[in-house]
């Protein structure tokens, strides 16, 4: 996550953005196509976003680059937002096109307010601190999102933490679905849906990927063969062991071992 947002900050860009902006009754955003950028709103009255339907007061919603953007006021209403637009190759912060209720928008004319700024003043590093005082705002803001939320409380479950600690210490051991839904006492269909939400990965993807990791170390001994090294990694055979390390490596096992081993 880190990292993930170090990289955002290096690379966004902000373009516009208003604090408290009226629109009048008439007024509807009709962008089919999106923006092109990410757009972040927070909408201080009530709303009408298609797709959506009427949001309360106190709702925030993200859209990416080419999300449709239609929203009005509700019938015979104008009503007050705040926005920012920038550019940036990915939003690591909470899943967009999802709206969520902030209680607290004073934060977000704080945090916008920051930003700007920096933007306006233009001292040393000013699109750094832009970019950090934005990434502060998302930062706070993600916390309230619901799925934030459950990826916490799911990568914070000693069952799951426990188990992907011994996949990754064990992986040529036979990780079944059904095995581990046992260990962790849940079903494989909830096992599956919590993990991803806390790791990204299925139960199952991480089993390969951990496989796939000890794979590498093993294929730099120049003494062992495909064969060894598939079955010492807890694959079920040399071709299935190549074929799985070839999608997520880009190259056969063999190949990507000889490049390496020649540098």
């Amino acid at each position: 996550m880190l990292n993930a947002i170090s990289r955002w900050v290096e690379n966004v860009e902000i373009s516009d953005w208003d604090v408290h902006k009226r629109e009048n009754s008439e007024f509807f955003m009709y962008r089919p196509e999106g923006s092109g950028d990410w757009l972040f709103l927070y909408f201080r009255t009530p709303i009408s976003v298609r797709g959506f339907g009427e949001l309360r007061a106190g709702t925030g919603l993200l859209f990416a680059p080419r999300s449709p953007q239609l929203y009005r006021g509700l019938e015979g209403q104008g009503f007050i937002n705040d926005y920012v637009h920038f550019r940036a190759p990915s939003f690591p912060f909470w899943p967009a096109d999802a709206p969520f209720f902030i209680a607290d928008g004073d934060s977000i004319a704080r945090g916008l307010g920051e930003m700007a700024r920096e933007i306006t003043h233009r001292e040393a590093n000013w699109r750094c601190g832009a970019a950090l005082q934005l990434a502060l705002l998302f930062l706070q803001l993600g916390r309230l999102h619901p799925a934030v939320t459950e990826a916490h409380a799911a990568r914070t479950d000693e069952r799951l933490t426990t188990l992907r600690t011994e996949i990754y210490s064990r992986p040529q051991d036979k990780w079944t679905l059904a095995a581990m839904s046992r260990r962790v006492h849940l079903s494989p269909s909830r096992l599956s849906a919590v993990y991803k939400v806390a790791f990204g990965a299925s139960p199952v993807e991480d089993v390969l990927a951990a496989r796939t990791q000890k794979a590498r170390t093993l294929l730099l001994n120049r003494g062992m063969s495909i064969e060894n090294v598939a079955r010492e990694c807890g694959f079920e055979s040399a071709a299935y062991f190549s074929r799985q390390f070839k999608l997520r490596e880009g190259s056969a096992p063999r190949d990507w071992a000889q490049l390496r081993l020649e540098r």
